[in-house]
């Protein structure tokens, strides 16, 4: 911290022969951004503290770490001997710091991931599996695994890491990446999903490496085969239903009695689930906390009879029921 600064500039170089001493004259070193700290603490006193993803993206699927030259310049506004306001004057960092960042990755998260969830195009939504730092939003790639090419789609900016599938204005899907798109999702597909963090403070806005890795093709989404309604697959029947932008389903549908795989989408809140028999007496009951999305196993603690049962979900105070069938 320097007495008197009322803010510093963080100035990441060129890697090219950047060892001690910055300077621009020599070819191969330049500034290629800068980030200006001025959060204002108690006092008066400018915060020296900052993410390092406000001024370097992140090291995303590479197989090292990555080396960048950094250096500091400091701000200051000081008063001539009359008091008055001077000029702002700048202190110009000399020292080079070597910044080592870590190879990471992206992804989708697990319960977004088919079979564990299978998608609404119309409510659903997907994810990625974790916050980058410095990252202004995301964008998703969807590639059919029957056809060659993808599509792209970005979360809004502002850090969000939440995608809606939904179609509004056309879907926003587009066959190019980084550009804005009206096309939709197919029902009845699956994907392979690629996500990419975009950041300001780098030119280009991309990471080197760019696309997260697909995990060895497990990340990957399927869409219902219509929307809204159940789908019939090797793993099941699933039932849905959907309420004012939240999706709740379980699976498999029938199953044999012993637990049910739930799983709940766009909902932020406190969610009672309760599932009674044909007599109306409750075999089942729970309370989860949902923070966008959960994909949870329903385990009953005893096997049910056959037969044909009823599902309560309270989500916010709205009741919606889903039919259950045990086959044995």
């Amino acid at each position: 911290m320097r007495p008197y600064s009322t803010g510093y500039v963080i100035n990441r170089w060129t890697n090219t022969g950047v060892t001690g001493i910055a300077n621009p004259s020599i070819v191969g070193q330049e500034v290629v951004s800068s980030f200006n700290v001025t959060q204002v603490l108690s006092n008066n006193i400018v915060s020296t503290v900052t993410s390092v993803g406000n001024f370097l993206p992140a090291n995303i699927a590479t197989s090292g770490i990555q080396y960048h030259p950094v250096t500091v310049d400091v701000v200051y506004n000081l008063k001539d001997a009359a008091g008055g306001t001077i000029a702002p004057l700048m202190a110009i960092g000399r020292i080079v710091t070597n910044i080592g960042l870590e190879a990471e990755n992206v992804a989708l998260r697990a319960a977004d991931r088919f079979p564990l969830s299978t998608k609404n195009i119309a409510t659903s939504s997907v994810a990625t599996d974790r916050t980058v730092c410095g990252a202004r939003y995301y964008e998703f790639e969807l590639s059919d695994v029957n056809s060659v090419g993808g599509l792209y789609k970005s979360t809004a900016v502002g850090g969000t890491r939440l995608l809606p599938l939904n179609n509004t204005n056309g879907g926003g899907w587009s066959i190019t990446p980084g550009v804005s798109g009206t096309g939709a999702l197919a029902q009845n597909t699956i994907y392979m999903t690629r996500i990419r963090p975009y950041f300001a403070a780098f030119a280009g806005g991309y990471a080197a490496g760019g696309w997260g890795t697909t995990l060895n093709d497990i990340t990957k989404i399927k869409t219902l085969g219509v929307a809204g309604m159940p789908t019939i697959e090797d793993e099941g029947v699933i039932a849905e239903r959907s309420f004012n932008g939240v999706t709740t389903s379980i699976y498999p549908n029938p199953n044999n009695g012993s637990s049910v795989n739930l799983n709940v989408d766009g909902m932020e809140g406190e969610l009672q689930v309760r599932i009674t028999d044909a007599t109306g007496r409750m075999v089942y009951s729970n309370r989860y906390i949902v923070e966008g999305a959960i994909n949870t196993t329903m385990d009953f603690g005893q096997t049910l009879a056959g037969g044909v049962y009823m599902v309560e979900m309270v989500q916010n105070g709205q009741l919606n029921t889903m039919r259950m069938v045990v086959n044995r």
